[in-house]
């Protein structure tokens, strides 16, 4: 996993187990309304001075923001601010989820992450979503066959061992269109605006 696929679940981390939304946390560090969602789709690069923002939301260091073996702080270690926005969300009903379309996320990964004939399980490819999506299909397939993908991604006649059982091996044999990226980008932003604009 890399630096910043630790960075970006972690963040997720946190800002789940806080109960925070994405307009939260713009407003805690005195962000434009879709800077955080845009750090957090992959779409703006954080500057150090954003990362050291971000830390410090969360009484943490930047080493440990970049750590895969982060501890979550606790309420009381927290900052002031942000101390008193978690509070005000115990008690409160989880938000709805909103939908996400997977498609468009395994179209980005695909792309940032794999070339042609470069092969694949499920679970390597899980491994490159969001925290937040990777527990809501944890337990779903990914059904290449039955999507626009199944003539990009083709199983192989190999299986590799995992936790639980062998997971089929697939490989990608062509490349994906700038206008399928395009199309998924658009989507993915839109989930993102959805999910900041949920009311309290």
């Amino acid at each position: 996993m890399s630096e910043q696929e630790i960075l970006l679940k972690n963040l997720e981390r946190l800002r789940v187990n806080f109960g925070l939304n994405l307009t939260i946390i713009n407003n805690l560090l005195k962000w434009g309304t879709h800077k955080y969602s845009r750090i957090h789709s992959g779409k703006q690069d954080p500057t150090l001075t954003d990362l050291i923002a971000m830390a410090s939301l969360y009484n943490l260091l930047v080493s440990q923001l970049l750590s895969s073996e982060l501890k979550i702080p606790n309420l009381n270690s927290i900052s002031a601010e942000l101390r008193t926005a978690a509070s005000e969300r115990i008690g409160k009903p989880d938000k709805q989820y909103v939908k996400r379309d997977l498609i468009s996320h395994l179209i980005i990964i695909l792309n940032t992450h794999f070339k042609i004939n470069d092969t694949f399980t499920n679970l390597q490819i899980k491994c490159h979503l969001t925290w937040e999506l990777q527990n809501h299909y944890k337990t779903k397939s990914i059904e290449w066959n039955k999507s626009i993908l199944k003539e990009y991604v083709v199983p192989t006649k190999s299986t590799q061992k995992a936790a639980t059982k062998s997971q089929i091996v697939y490989q990608l044999i062509r490349p994906i269109t700038t206008k399928m990226v395009e199309h998924a980008l658009k989507t993915i932003e839109k989930e993102n605006i959805a999910s900041e604009n949920q009311s309290e």
